[in-house]
């Protein structure tokens, strides 16, 4: 701009010497002086400094070059003095004599050729310096960069950002989740959630304020999503307004309740990741089998009154002779080696999920209840902590060479609680390695006692939601099988085989008795 500036003035006023004020106007530190004033001068003098006919008076008078011209100096580089000649005076010009021309300013003055060597003028696109959302999308990604760079250069930042996320219920757990993945960069979020917001939620729920409580309250799912889109416009979030069929309640209107299972399961099949932020057990159970049957990764995350688990759900074995994408049947020497590679990484061992640990099919948990025992009450920490562990926890997993199959770390038997146990190297050419540490299967944490307690557990092959016989039955019979475990009370333990272990414990605990009596019998007899 100031190179334009400088031949407009020597093209026009013939001028080889002036001054330019560089101004800069700062809002921060303006004590400092931030502006500049520039002597600039020619090396060659104007050609030629007549002036056009009639403009004398309109422009001032200037000294014109004060450059050297060829024969001012010797050979010895000394000025040659030269006497001052009289000037002639400068013929007038006739009267009908056209005024002397001025030279044409250069018809391009200052344009640059571009890669076809063509002489056009340079455009600056200033759309992502003004442009308020594309201003945040810099922010928010050089955030992230910033541990790429400074603290863990093998992290992958795509496989986040790219990973979609199914939130099954948009209350408090729901809230502090979509926060804490939009941090990592996640922009794709779902929420689901059939719930209206009430008076007691904004103060507890972050997404939500005083008027999405009136008139009754919007819907959470909506509202949630609304709000994401407005914290950060570069997100694509989504409100489903959905009631999730649940183990051991009456189906009022059963084609409704199918239609809510087929859109149930096409979002889990749509996502990456699910995370479990349900208030009841019962309503984890379908999602439970559905994300297991996808191959999803699934986060479960439940709270008491100071107590909470944070979890994730493993994946089925890769079956021998598995179809590949294109579908042609592995050989028995790949399968083999995918078998041995899987061993070598420790993905021999299947994770349990949130219904292993129990010997009863879920029920009704609330059918008995009174009302205020229909509401969690929760310290009001436990929530984000527990939000935070499972937002931490879905990274982990994406950074794993394994994925959702990543084998968890064995909690140490020995010593002191508190011991901190070494993180995994970081750099990616050892093996073993992961950028953020390792990935544990379950955290259980103690808000009584400031404990948070790592849990490793296995599949149990008579799991009501994950075992062997509840997978094939539902792959196999889909709805129906759905149908028949929300209508049929026993359904579940018999088909996962929790009925036999039942019988089989109250076979031994009657062994037990007689066994007791007859010990009691004998003891009488004796002399």
């Amino acid at each position: 701009m100031l190179r334009n500036l400088l031949v407009l003035v020597r093209q026009r006023w013939h001028l080889d010497k002036l001054q330019v004020l560089c101004y800069r106007d700062t809002h921060a530190r303006r004590e400092h002086p931030t502006s500049l004033v520039l002597t600039l001068q020619s090396a060659k003098p104007v050609h030629g400094t007549q002036t056009a006919h009639g403009t004398t008076h309109d422009i001032p008078t200037i000294d014109t070059s004060s450059a050297l011209r060829p024969g001012d100096v010797d050979a010895f580089g000394e000025l040659i003095e030269h006497k001052p000649q009289p000037s002639d005076p400068a013929p007038e010009p006739p009267a009908d004599s056209p005024p002397p021309r001025i030279p044409d300013l250069p018809k391009v003055t200052g344009w640059e050729r571009d890669e076809r060597n063509k002489l056009i003028s340079r455009t600056v696109d200033l759309a992502a310096y003004m442009d308020p959302t594309k201003l945040a999308d810099q922010a928010v990604d050089l955030n992230l960069k910033l541990i790429k760079w400074r603290i863990s250069p093998s992290i992958n930042l795509d496989t986040i950002k790219h990973t979609s996320c199914l939130l099954l219920g948009a209350g408090t757990l729901g809230s502090y989740v979509a926060r804490g993945l939009m941090g990592w960069g996640v922009r794709k979020i779902t929420f689901v959630d059939n719930a209206r917001v009430s008076y007691s939620n904004p103060v507890r729920q972050p997404l939500y304020d005083f008027k999405d409580c009136e008139d009754g309250g919007v819907r959470k799912a909506e509202r949630a999503a609304d709000v994401l889109n407005e914290i950060y416009p570069g997100m694509n979030a989504n409100g489903v307004c959905l009631s999730v069929p649940m183990a051991g309640h009456a189906m009022v209107d059963e084609e409704k309740t199918r239609k809510e299972f087929e859109r149930l399961k096409g979002l889990i099949e749509g996502h990456d990741a699910i995370f479990l932020l349900m208030d009841s057990r019962e309503s984890r159970w379908l999602p439970t089998v559905m994300g297991k049957a996808a191959g999803k990764m699934v986060i479960n995350a439940a709270l008491g009154f100071d107590t909470y688990v944070v979890m994730r759900h493993g994946l089925q074995k890769r079956k021998s002779g598995m179809k590949k994408e294109e579908g042609k049947e592995e050989s028995v020497e790949a399968t083999a080696s995918t078998a041995a590679k899987s061993e070598q990484e420790g993905e021999g061992e299947e994770l349990g999920c949130y219904f292993c640990s129990d010997v009863v099919a879920p029920a009704d948990s609330q059918k008995n209840a009174t009302l205020d025992q229909q509401c969690t009450v929760t310290r009001p920490g436990a929530a984000p902590l527990a939000s935070s562990l499972a937002v931490e926890l879905l990274v982990s997993i994406t950074q794993h060479a394994l994925g959702a199959r990543a084998p968890a770390p064995t909690p140490p038997t020995s010593g002191s609680v508190n011991q901190i146990l070494p993180a995994p190297p970081t750099d990616p050419s050892v093996p073993g390695a992961h950028p953020l540490g390792t990935v544990p299967h379950q955290l259980r944490g103690y808000m009584s006692t400031w404990q948070t307690i790592q849990v490793k557990g296995s599949a149990y092959d008579c799991c009501a939601a994950c075992s062997p016989a509840i997978l094939e039955a539902y792959e196999s019979g889909g709805w129906g099988f759905v149908k028949r475990a929300l209508a049929e009370t026993g359904y579940v333990e018999e088909v996962s085989g929790l009925a036999e272990v039942q019988r089989r414990g109250e076979q031994a605990e009657a062994e037990m008795e007689e066994w007791s009596e007859g010990e009691e019998e004998g003891e009488g007899e004796m002399i």
